[in-house]
């Protein structure tokens, strides 16, 4: 092969590439417009992919959080599909599509870790934490009680009674003045 043959190969490999990762990055951004109109439905206002201080010298990463009359919504999102096998006490959990196998950190402890570091800035909110499958998973061996998707969410928070309305304004804005966006 000569020079210019493997530099238009070299070219259209890349452009390829770029379009590729044009492509995923778009269809990112729609899944990600779409869940935050679902989530609109339980929330009055929201926060996504956020940095705030842990509370140790540290800071520590939020996917979602959603203000709500009743408290917070802090939410770990997941963006998978098929089926999930998961429990409190399993160190990994494993997603399964055609075939196909993923396995992933519980992501329970850091759960709990965002929402005690929500806590220190928003003291005496209560907060409820999810983890949240965006997309259309089964949990053929049931799922720890944190874990929810996006239908039940709504459901559990969209349309329940849970209490006398709160106004939480300025804990909110304690939470946004210290949140970096990413």
């Amino acid at each position: 092969m000569t020079t210019l043959t493997l530099i238009a190969v070299a070219t259209l490999i890349s452009a390829a590439f770029a379009i590729g990762v044009w492509a995923f990055v778009r269809w990112r951004r729609s899944v990600n417009k779409d869940l935050r109109k679902l989530l609109r439905a339980v929330s009055s206002d929201t926060l996504v992919d956020f940095i705030i201080p842990n509370g140790t010298g540290g800071e520590i990463h939020v996917d979602h959080l959603l203000l709500t009359p009743h408290g917070l919504i802090l939410l770990e999102t997941k963006d998978m599909q098929g089926a999930v096998f998961a429990g409190d006490r399993m160190d990994t959990w494993s997603a399964t599509l055609s075939g196909a196998r993923l396995t992933f950190n519980n992501p329970v402890p850091m759960l709990q870790e965002r929402t005690a570091a929500v806590s220190l800035l928003a003291p005496g909110v209560p907060i409820e934490s999810r983890v949240l499958f965006v997309n259309d998973v089964t949990f053929p061996k049931g799922h720890p009680s944190v874990v929810s998707t996006v239908p039940a969410l709504i459901e559990e928070y969209g349309s329940a009674e849970l209490g006398e309305p709160q106004d939480f304004t300025a804990q909110w804005r304690a939470i946004k003045s210290e949140a970096t966006f990413v």
